[in-house]
């Protein structure tokens, strides 16, 4: 075997031994149930819409995209953006999955480098079909910023 296959196969090896479950096939199957027999909600249009905090902690989904389509396993990165005079505090992170908001914050911090307003996760689990992410993030100030991310996983 000559030396580019065993770097590619020792590549490959040490992906999937890093390879984590960020939301197993039995929470998928319920979520996708729950989405189809939820309550219908009236039109957005019938809200008055409140006043937008702009000073708010921004989140930046740089993988997966939103509404883009990956495959599994995907790596997760993610930027945190304070406002001007602020700082993000990395120990507040939420992280919520889908419509029944189950709470996976555990499973990706356990995997996740967090540093410089960032987080990093790679090898995340998950099976093929449409998926939301909600996160949220706190500033040394106590403002929370939260953000939806959709995306959609390929069949293998």
């Amino acid at each position: 075997m000559n030396v580019k296959w065993c770097v590619l196969l020792l590549v490959c090896l040490s992906a999937s031994a890093n390879a984590f479950t960020l939301v197993s096939e039995q929470e998928f199957a319920e979520e996708v149930n729950l989405a189809r027999n939820r309550p219908k909600m009236p039109s957005t249009s019938q809200f008055n819409a409140k006043s937008i905090d702009t000073a708010l902690p921004r989140i930046v989904f740089d993988k997966p995209l939103q509404n883009g389509v990956v495959s599994a396993p995907l790596d997760v990165v993610v930027k945190f953006i304070p406002e001007r005079g602020s700082e993000i505090v990395p120990g507040s992170l939420k992280v919520f999955y889908g419509f029944m908001k189950l709470d996976i914050t555990d499973r990706i911090i356990k995997r996740a480098q967090i540093n410089n307003n960032a987080l990093v996760a790679t090898g995340a689990e998950i099976p093929a079909g449409s998926h939301k992410l909600l996160l949220e993030i706190r500033d040394n100030k106590n403002r929370v910023g939260r953000a939806n991310l959709s995306f959609e996983v390929a069949e293998k």
